[in-house]
């Protein structure tokens, strides 16, 4: 464990250890409604989508 102690220490500083260490489920059917209704944004580089929660329409918003 030693060896990964500078790693940890990195990821511990940005929000991206959630998502590598994040363990909820996800079902297939929601990674197709989200990519059916993605689109690119060149100019921002985003990638943008909206998903419905409680029936309640979310927008998402993935960038670099």
């Amino acid at each position: 464990m030693a060896g990964f102690t500078g790693i940890l220490e990195f990821m511990e500083r940005f929000p991206i250890q959630k998502a590598l260490t994040n363990q909820q489920l996800v079902f297939r059917s929601h990674t197709e409604r989200f990519w059916e209704k993605a689109t690119y944004d060149e100019e921002n580089k985003t990638i943008n989508s909206v998903v419905s929660v409680n029936g309640q329409d979310k927008p998402i918003i993935i960038t670099e």
